[in-house]
């Protein structure tokens, strides 16, 4: 399976393929442009303490999940100071909050996504990570797409028919993450649970995109077509 190339690859090479080094250059000069409209002063912060501030939160989160101790453990100070590691949360920065020109580090990180070669299973489901919730279209092993939960800015830049407009947030969001798989020559199959599932969503999907869909419905999504399906109490 394509899948198991990127199974093979470190956790680095893995994380270089959404956040290369030009998102991490792109990331220290918005961080230390923030810090400047802040304070006055830079932080000066490097390409270099950007990775490090990575790696020591990476390590922070599994140590919280071990329920380990931090306080105390050498390997750890000796990754960055916590001076350091506070000045890098307070001013982590991905873009100029005093432009609104949508070339956000998102958007840089998505087109990574979109240039790994896909397979042709996938779902797509919705996650929530220090208070964003993304929509994400995944693999085996390789999240291909995403999209960022912004309210009425959630589809900022992507165009829908006037029939998919009508079908709702959840059809729409899969509409969206659907559009960017780029084979059109294999068959594609795509999961997604009952938020986002509708009778009409299913049949659209095939019909314009030849992607067939599977997943549970909720049961005033069914239009009629219950009375065609035996009844719970004949499951049993």
């Amino acid at each position: 399976m394509r899948s198991r190339r990127y199974l093979e690859k470190s956790a680095i090479e893995y994380f270089k393929l959404f956040l290369s080094d030009d998102i991490v250059s792109h990331i220290v000069e918005q961080t230390n442009i923030y810090s400047t409209q802040i304070n006055g002063t830079s932080v000066n912060i490097k390409e270099d303490d950007v990775k490090t501030f990575w790696k020591s939160s990476g390590i922070w989160e599994s140590l919280k999940c071990m329920h380990i101790q931090i306080i105390g453990l050498k390997f750890y100070a000796d990754i960055m100071t916590l001076k350091k590691f506070q000045l890098l949360r307070r001013y982590l920065h991905f873009n100029d909050n005093l432009k609104d020109d949508g070339d956000t580090d998102t958007t840089k990180i998505r087109e990574n996504c979109l240039q790994v070669e896909e397979e042709t299973r996938f779902s797509t489901d919705e996650m929530m990570k220090w208070g964003y919730k993304i929509f994400v279209r995944a693999g085996v092993s390789v999240v291909y797409d995403f999209l960022i939960y912004g309210g009425g800015d959630t589809f900022r830049f992507h165009f829908f028919t006037e029939e998919e407009n009508s079908m709702g947030l959840g059809a729409k969001v899969v509409l969206a993450l659907t559009k960017s798989i780029y084979s059109e020559t294999c068959m594609q199959n795509l999961c997604f649970d009952k938020f986002f599932r509708s009778i009409e969503l299913l049949q659209y999907l095939r019909d314009e995109y030849g992607v067939f869909a599977l997943g549970t419905i909720r049961a005033n999504r069914l239009r009629e077509a219950e009375k065609k399906l035996p009844t719970d109490k004949n499951f049993h």
